[in-house]
């Protein structure tokens, strides 16, 4: 068993990423994500994307899509913008955070209300007061 997922190990695969790394590297994301370093956040969560196994992908995949679509909306790429945002809405609220700080929902909630201003006025201008 793993510190993520409850269900035993195999044998033969490692775990590469502890807790408190995930945990560590996730605030750490987090910090650049809230003073709009999103390539940088996103860059900090490949790294644990890269380093977990797939159960504990969950919780970061919504945070990856997340920075992502905050990048795209900064090289102008509206439409994959707001796909990586619905993704990332959906995924964020279907995935359970460990770290107690970290409202899902009420990040779930300002994606949508993004979405929907972006629905109404083809503007996603308040995308940077988005933060985790």
């Amino acid at each position: 068993m793993n510190e993520f997922n409850p269900q035993p190990i195999s044998e033969n695969r490692i775990e590469k990423l502890s807790i408190e790394h995930f945990v560590d590297l996730f605030q750490h994301g987090r910090n650049l994500f809230n003073q709009n370093k999103i390539h940088e956040a996103h860059i900090v969560w490949e790294m644990i994307w890269k380093e977990c196994d797939t159960y504990c992908r969950q919780y970061i995949k919504g945070f990856i899509q997340l920075s992502g679509a905050k990048w795209n909306y900064k090289l102008g790429k509206l439409s994959s913008t707001k796909y990586l945002m619905e993704k990332a809405a959906y995924n964020i609220e279907y995935s359970t955070c460990i770290l107690n700080e970290v409202d899902n929902m009420a990040i779930v909630a300002k994606i949508n209300r993004e979405i929907a201003i972006f629905i109404g006025t083809g503007d996603f201008s308040l995308i940077d007061e988005i933060k985790i």
